[in-house]
């Protein structure tokens, strides 16, 4: 169903308007602007911020570097944060009047617990703007910077350690793993997303069935990793030829059986004993006889286990005999 949603009210704008003035400073021509937005929230900030420093006052391109940079590596990290997280992305810059400025002028909002984060429009727009390199040199120190903030031996890390603001801080671990691997991604390091994916095999096989993870498995093996080039002009060379370059044979094993064991576990057997026959080496040759039973292929799971009677291991044997019986 949709649900249709009409702008606030004269008097719910203005009770908008006037903390903004009163925390901010006045703005003219309120009138007009509930004219032009039709009462729509984030339209009526918008108005205000250009009253208040002109018309290109939220032109991304148009922001003083320290307010640039930091609205950039509030785009990347997509979530509420603290300064010091903006501060852990954006070294060199001062991180408090860059969001001073840019609160100001309603590119971000105060959560109100000393966080901050930007609208989904504000968003798309900076990473829109964002350059190729610039945006994997973040999404890699954003990586970085959220696998940092899990719990360690002495708990989880303090803020002017590393950017751990509560909301880094207090992820769960299916989260944190979540984030890290497409922070990998974005940042054009296909393996070092896989490695953080396989490093938490079981809870990413216990995780799976909600789709999280098989959605980053898809990214893993269907995307190219973006890889920089040389030579050619300057403009060729800013603009960054991708190249699909394939992950390693033993990553791609890995994650085969990481899908399988997926499928396996969220009772999706004949989903699984495809995957296996399609991926030779990534399950065991005892597991592959297993799924094709379950698959409902009786003789052939048979042909398989008896096969395996003869195995040089004793545990097989013995549970390729228990199965045959």
């Amino acid at each position: 169903s949709e649900v249709e949603l009409s702008g606030l009210d004269i008097d719910s704008a203005s009770s908008l308007s006037t903390p903004l003035e009163e925390t901010l400073g006045p703005a003219d021509g309120w009138d007009s602007a509930y004219g032009r937005t039709r009462g729509a929230p984030l339209g009526l900030r918008r108005e205000y911020a250009r009253a208040r420093f002109g018309a290109s006052a939220w032109e991304i391109s148009g922001l003083e570097p320290p307010a640039r940079a930091a609205i950039e590596a509030l785009a990347i990290l997509r979530q509420p944060v603290a300064p010091a997280a903006v501060s852990a992305l954006s070294p060199g810059v001062d991180t408090e009047a860059a969001l001073t400025s840019l609160v100001a002028r309603q590119l971000v909002d105060a959560v109100g617990d000393g966080r901050v984060v930007l609208h989904e429009v504000v968003r798309v727009d900076v990473l829109a703007q964002l350059d190729h390199e610039t945006k994997q040199r973040l999404s890699a120190a954003a990586a970085e910077l959220v696998a940092s903030t899990g719990a360690t031996a002495s708990g989880p890390r303090l803020a002017w350690q590393a950017g751990d603001d509560g909301a880094l801080g207090s992820m769960d671990q299916i989260t944190r793993v979540r984030e890290v691997c497409w922070h990998w991604l974005a940042a054009g390091e296909r393996d070092r997303a896989a490695d953080v994916l396989l490093a938490d095999r079981e809870l990413s096989a216990r995780s799976g069935g909600a789709g999280e993870f098989e959605a980053l498995l898809d990214a893993l093996g269907d995307r190219p990793r973006p890889r920089r080039t040389t030579g050619g002009s300057v403009h060729e060379t800013a603009q960054a030829t991708i190249v699909a370059v394939p992950l390693d044979a033993e990553r791609l094993r890995a994650l085969a059986a990481l899908r399988i064991e997926i499928a396996v576990r969220g009772g999706r057997f004949t989903e699984a004993f495809e995957r296996a026959t399609a991926s030779p080496g990534a399950v065991s040759p005892l597991l592959h006889a297993e799924l094709t039973l379950a698959s409902g292929d009786v003789a052939g799971a048979r042909r398989a286990l008896q096969r395996l009677i003869g195995s040089p291991d004793a545990s097989e044997r013995a549970r390729a005999v228990a199965m045959l019986a």
